[in-house]
């Protein structure tokens, strides 16, 4: 009596590729305009998380909306399976010097 075994074998998939860690630009407030900030290397295929959680979003072209001045951020990209390295803490601030009034 014979008793055989079939073993299929798959050849070696490549290593899943770990996005890059996002890089953010930001663009300072103005007297003519809020400041803003961009996930510079943004990929739409990826997923975005923002920390804390607070409805921070990112949109088309990277543009990030949602976020709450002088709170500190850190963001991830995920393609599904892998996740990027956290980035160092960003926030978006306001440095439009104020206007102080002065009363004789």
């Amino acid at each position: 009596m014979y008793i055989g075994f079939i073993i299929k074998f798959q050849p070696n998939a490549a290593m899943l590729t770990t996005p890059d860690v996002p890089t953010i630009s930001t663009t300072p407030p103005s007297c003519s305009a809020d400041g803003s900030s961009t996930i510079s290397n943004y990929d739409p295929m990826f997923t975005y998380a923002f920390m804390p959680n607070d409805g921070t979003s990112v949109g088309a072209g990277g543009v990030i909306s949602g976020m709450v001045i002088g709170t500190s951020y850190t963001v991830t990209a995920s393609n599904g399976s892998c996740t990027s390295a956290f980035i160092i803490k960003f926030q978006q601030r306001c440095d439009v010097a104020q206007l102080q009034t002065f009363q004789p």
